[in-house]
C-alpha cells in the first residue's frame, strides 16, 4: 500500500530546482498508475503543483522548466474526474491560460501540446 502525507512546502521553496525535481517526481509517480493518480489528489498534490507553478513558472521571469514540469503531470492528473475539479477550484485554468501567454515567447512545442491538452480535459 503505497500512502503519503503531502507537504505542500516541498514545492514552493525559493529554489526552482527543487520545485521542479519534486514536479518530475510527481509526474514519474502517476504516469500510468490510476490508484496513485487518486492519491496524489487527494493529498494535496494538485495545490502544490498550482503553487509551484504560481511561484515559478508564472509572471515576468517565469522559468520554462517550472512550467513544463507543472504542465506536464497536470495532464495526467486531470484525466481523473475528482482530480480536474480539483484543478478547477484550485485555479488551474488561470495558470494554464497563463502558460499558454508565456509559451508565445518561449514557442516550446511539449508545452503547448501539454496546456492544450490539459485545458481540453477541464473543459470537457
Amino acid at each position: 500500500i503505497f500512502s503519503f502525507s503531502f507537504q505542500e512546502t516541498y514545492m514552493t521553496l525559493n529554489e526552482p530546482a527543487v520545485a521542479i525535481e519534486g514536479c518530475n517526481a510527481l509526474d514519474n509517480l502517476v504516469d500510468n498508475n490510476k490508484d496513485n493518480n487518486c492519491i496524489v489528489g487527494e493529498s494535496g498534490g494538485i495545490s502544490a503543483i498550482i503553487k509551484m507553478m504560481e511561484n515559478h513558472a508564472c509572471g515576468r521571469r517565469g522559468n520554462k522548466e517550472a512550467a513544463l514540469s507543472g504542465c506536464s503531470v497536470l495532464c495526467k492528473l486531470a484525466n481523473n474526474q475528482v482530480n480536474k475539479q480539483m484543478i478547477i477550484r484550485q485555479n488551474g485554468v488561470v495558470i494554464l491560460e497563463e502558460m499558454e501567454q508565456l509559451n508565445k515567447k518561449w514557442k516550446d512545442k511539449d508545452l503547448q501540446q501539454d496546456v492544450n491538452k490539459v485545458l481540453g480535459l477541464l473543459r470537457a
